[in-house]
């Protein structure tokens, strides 16, 4: 956490790169990443804090926030300007193997700014005079992009591998934090691999300990899992069954049928029937 903060304020103050973080609301980890790493969720800026101090216009400013990270959850890291005509880079923060955010760097006066700026002050009682004053504390000379990625991209690792830490922090072994993961995870592709990238463990540490943690391989753990929710499924929705197989995990309706004949002795369809 340390090297976090030493390399955060090294970037802000000896290369005068604005860093922020953001994360979605509703975000598990949301609380964690606010209390533990030291980067603001805003850019101290005299324009962007009086945009916020708008109040027609910080309703837009958590909207365009929203947008562009649920555009770098969906799609990865991008480039654009927001609103109000600042320019910013947008990397997804991950939290283990999870995006769980971004990491914004901005502050940048944008080629379209005198267009965004005068559709402010069309919709509000904003005066354009000011907003032009104020823009002279965005900075104009923009970084190229291989440049900024060169130099965010060790902060991402770093955020990372203190994530990891923490989830392993969380349970008393790493087996319980890996057990805990595959109960939450269980619809996704899991496998030994997945596991070890994710958790910094060996892949033979994992297949050696994961059946003495839970009685069973991982295959049969995960295949447990679905097939006990897919039952739950079976008995409270009208849903068709490929379509419960596919909530549980499996995309192939064959393979979850067989998977289901194998564990509970009955297909999905006489197990609805009986129950």
């Amino acid at each position: 956490m340390e090297f976090i903060k030493k390399y955060y304020e090294y970037l802000e103050q000896d290369l005068g790169l604005s860093v922020t973080l953001h994360c979605p609301p509703q975000s598990s980890e949301r609380a964690f990443l606010q209390e533990a790493l030291p980067i603001p969720e805003v850019h101290f800026n005299s324009y962007c804090t009086y945009i916020k101090q708008t109040l027609e216009l910080h309703h837009k400013c958590l909207f365009c926030q929203t947008k562009a990270m649920n555009k770098c959850l969906e799609k990865g890291a991008f480039a654009g300007s927001c609103h109000a005509g600042v320019f910013e880079y947008v990397y997804p923060l991950k939290f283990g193997n999870k995006v769980v955010g971004s990491l914004n760097v901005g502050g940048y006066l944008s080629a379209d700014f005198s267009k965004r700026a005068k559709e402010i002050c069309a919709e509000t009682s904003v005066d354009f005079a000011k907003l032009s004053e104020l823009s002279r504390a965005l900075k104009s000379e923009i970084p190229e992009k291989d440049k900024v990625d060169m130099l965010i991209v060790p902060l991402l690792c770093m955020i990372k591998n203190v994530s990891a830490l923490q989830i392993g922090r969380n349970a008393k072994n790493p087996m319980q934090a890996i057990v805990a993961y595959c109960d939450r995870a269980y619809t996704k592709k899991i496998t030994v691999k997945s596991l070890s990238e994710q958790f910094f463990c060996s892949e033979s540490y994992i297949a050696r300990n994961f059946k003495k943690e839970t009685g069973k391989s991982l295959p049969e753990y995960i295949n447990s899992l679905r097939i006990r929710n897919a039952m739950q499924l079976l008995r409270s929705t009208n849903s068709d069954i490929a379509q419960i197989g596919a909530t549980v995990g499996y995309d192939d309706p064959s393979y979850f049928t067989k998977c289901f004949i194998k564990i509970t002795g009955v297909s999905p369809r006489e197990w609805r029937r009986t129950n």
